[in-house]
């Protein structure tokens, strides 16, 4: 026979199986919602044509599920089902609460725990750069966003990109694209921004002249696809 406390040291082992066991189930059920955030470049604008279409979105949904990631994208624009929150001339500010494309309502209306920013493009002519600690600089509304987006209770994670290359006309990279993700860097690496936010590198992603059209400002479909797999890198690494 065994001594009771042989039965009760056993029952222990079981219940810490179970719940190692059941913490592994709940882990692994883990269902990303993937709500993109920016302006045409999100949209997948055609700088030629000028029509959206899925831009890199199309490109990383194909990516995450050849992956076998668990995963839908949320928002209320673009083709279903690669959906997401953006405008095509969307500013930083657009974006801030309060703002015609206000983060907080599309935050509890479709309740990501993932959100892709990026954003800053159409702020580089008319804004300052930074410092990002200033008021009305594209960094420091940039830092009001990502802020705003951490607070709610739903988001795991904000990937936060340093923004792909604009080029002047001169077909030169445009230095204001340099100086805003040089604050980005800084606001990152000086922990002012929140910890659920992961830098992505969207700037190295693209060659500045091969993988951007005549426009000068929207990636090639090549470029759309490197965006797509820098994203997806990204992602695949937090499942």
């Amino acid at each position: 026979m065994f001594h009771s406390s042989c039965l009760k040291a056993d029952k222990r082992v079981y219940l810490i199986i179970l719940f190692i066991f059941s913490f592994a189930i709940g882990a692994q059920a883990q269902r990303w919602r993937i709500m993109p955030v920016g302006n045409s470049l999100t949209a997948g604008k055609d700088g030629v044509t000028g029509v959206e279409g899925d831009g890199f979105r199309r490109f990383l949904y194909e990516s995450l599920q050849s992956g076998g990631l668990d995963f839908t994208f949320v928002g209320g624009r673009g083709n279903s089902p690669y959906v997401g929150h953006f405008q095509s001339g969307a500013k930083i500010e657009w974006f801030l609460p309060g703002g015609s494309m206000d983060i907080k309502t599309a935050l509890d209306q479709y309740q990501p725990n993932i959100v892709l920013v990026h954003l800053g493009t159409n702020n580089l002519l008319s804004d300052i750069q930074g410092p990002y600690t200033q008021s009305n600089t594209s960094s420091y509304k940039l830092r009001q966003l990502i802020n705003t987006i951490s607070a709610d209770g739903n988001v795991q994670y904000i990937l936060l990109c340093k923004i792909v290359p604009r080029l002047d006309d001169n077909n030169l990279p445009m230095p204001q694209v340099k100086q805003y993700n040089k604050e980005i860097e800084a606001m990152f690496f000086a922990n002012q921004v929140s910890a659920k936010t992961v830098l992505v590198d969207m700037y190295s992603s693209l060659q500045p002249i091969r993988d951007v059209l005549p426009d000068k400002i929207h990636p090639t479909s090549t470029g759309y696809q490197k965006m797509a797999d820098e994203y997806a890198r990204v992602i695949k690494a937090l499942n």
